[in-house]
Parts: structure tokens; C-alpha cells; sequence
């Protein structure tokens, strides 16, 4: 080929340096120059490569999430067992403890708690707001 010669992309004469080299040619050059090149692969990446890339990035995400979300959803079942499994045992110490009677007083007190029934407020403790009056 004759250098320089007319670019198709863009239409400016450029010299043989100025293509970029494709052995598939029969020139051994490519028949778009460089800057014009550069542009439509810049544009293919904008348009097609960049979407693939990010739709590909949020379906790992979003996979990633529902794997964190059943794990999440497994460990709150086992807490919620274990908080229902205590209040079972704590009940069931409760009327055990309820069903005991001392001579003349019981050992919950009128809240329902352990402790015994005493007058002043608070398992044991003068109320000091009685005494700030």
C-alpha cells in the first residue's frame, strides 16, 4: 500500500506508523488508524463490556446476600430456640421453687420472683425515696 493514506474512520491521511499492525491484512496493517481504533474500542467498552461486567458483579451480590440472609435467618431460629428453651427451664424452677413452702412464708415473693416477701422495696433495701420525703 501507499503511505500515507486516507484513514476510513475518520478520513485523515495518515502515515503507515499511524495503523496499527494485523498480520490477518494483506497490508500487514489495519485499516483504521490508531485514534480511530482507540475510539471504537473505547466505545464497545462503554456500551457492552462495562453493563456484562456490572450486571455479572450485582448477581454475585445479590447471591452472596441471599447466602448471608439464610444464615442470618438460621442463627435467629437458634436464638429464638434457646430463648424459649430458658424461659421453659426457668418456669419449670419457678413452680419447683413455688410448690416448696417454708413454715409461715413462701419463698417467691408477691411479685412472683424469688426473694420471700419483705416490706421494704427493692430485695431487701430501705426505699429511699420513703426517706427523702
Amino acid at each position: 500500500m501507499v503511505y500515507p493514506r486516507e484513514c476510513p474512520g475518520c478520513g485523515t491521511l495518515t502515515p503507515e506508523d499511524g495503523f496499527g499492525v494485523d498480520r490477518h491484512q494483506s497490508s500487514g496493517r489495519k485499516s483504521r488508524c490508531r485514534a480511530c481504533h482507540r475510539r471504537d474500542v473505547k466505545a464497545y467498552h462503554a456500551t457492552i463490556r462495562k453493563p456484562r461486567r456490572l450486571a455479572a458483579l450485582e448477581a454475585e451480590r445479590a447471591a452472596e446476600m441471599k447466602v448471608l440472609e439464610r444464615e442470618h435467618k438460621r442463627r435467629l431460629k437458634a436464638v429464638h430456640k434457646e430463648a424459649v428453651e430458658g424461659a421453659r427451664r426457668q418456669k419449670a424452677l419457678l413452680a419447683e421453687l413455688g410448690s416448696k413452702t417454708f413454715p409461715g412464708r413462701s419463698c417467691l415473693g408477691a411479685s412472683g420472683r424469688p426473694g420471700g416477701s419483705t416490706s421494704a422495696g427493692r430485695g431487701g433495701f430501705p426505699d429511699r425515696r420513703a426517706t427523702m420525703k
